[in-house]
């Protein structure tokens, strides 16, 4: 498994700021991002407790906020 770099990592912090909430797919398109990199990427930040799932919304997926901690 290849490192997630921090730069992308507090890029998609900002992103989920921003968005609030940040869904992947539109996200990844939006940014011409590979979709396996950003998931991992919302996987390590989930993983370090700064943002949480959002409730499933149809047409959009799963989104992600930030948590207190983010």
């Amino acid at each position: 498994m290849a490192t997630i770099d921090e730069e992308f990592l507090l890029h998609l912090l900002e992103a989920c700021a921003a968005s609030a909430p940040l869904y992947p797919a539109r996200f990844a398109q939006e940014e011409h991002l590979e979709r396996g990199n950003l998931d991992a990427g919302l996987d390590e930040l989930r993983r370090r407790g700064l943002v949480q799932f959002t409730e499933w919304v149809k047409g959009a997926g799963q989104g992600y906020a930030l948590t207190d901690a983010g």
